[in-house]
């Protein structure tokens, strides 16, 4: 699928069959879950894979793909869910035995023994939104009175961009880094999966 936008570009001029989906605007064409949906079932299509980005970690567009009936390429929507949030991630990863940076819940937040906590935890301390990408609501902090005023800053950010805000999360931060590694796994319906080179991302 494309849109206007990307009408010339390299990918839709190599596809075997591309559908138009809209104009520039990502609104009216990549993260329009229905035109997608008319795209793929119009072209008899058998599988959706929702790529990088737009709606590729939308749960809700993820279950409409399976009851439209077609195959969708990527996570269960439970697990987009589970996963875009910080603190569900965390308790996912707390009970499958996985390392963990230290750090706080939402809950903790207002106890008497906070600055004891961020003390235990070490400075400098993370403060991130547990929901919404891109890095928002993240500030370092590297005392007390820098994380009181950093997690009332955090909450103030407006819905429109957040979807959970008043969650944050505290971790453990050592080092300042301009970049983290990602990498990839490719996993089939018969639990078959691959590992894909990390790489890089800044």
């Amino acid at each position: 699928v494309y849109s206007d936008v990307d009408e010339k570009s390299k990918h839709v001029r190599l596809a075997n069959e591309a559908v138009h989906i809209g104009n520039s605007k990502a609104q009216e064409s990549y993260l329009s879950s229905k035109k997608i949906l008319s795209a793929a079932l119009e072209s008899k299509a058998d599988a959706i894979h929702p790529g990088y980005g737009f709606l590729s970690e939308n749960a809700e567009f993820a279950q409409n793909v399976i009851d439209t009936g077609l195959v969708w390429i990527g996570p269960k929507p439970n697990s987009i869910t589970s996963m875009g949030n910080k603190d569900v991630a965390r308790e996912l990863a707390i009970k499958s035995n996985l390392p963990i940076c230290p750090g706080l819940k939402n809950d903790e937040l207002n106890s008497n023994d906070l600055e004891k906590k961020c003390i235990d935890i070490g400075y400098p301390i993370l403060i991130k939104a547990s929901a919404g990408g891109g890095g928002i609501g993240m500030q370092i902090v590297n005392n007390f009175n820098e994380l009181k005023s950093a997690i009332e800053k955090t909450k103030s950010i407006p819905t429109s961009i957040v979807t959970i805000l008043v969650t944050i999360f505290l971790g453990l931060g050592i080092v300042y880094v301009a970049g983290h590694a990602q990498s990839s796994t490719l996993h089939d319906a018969a639990h078959d999966a691959r590992h894909a080179t990390g790489f890089p991302c800044h």
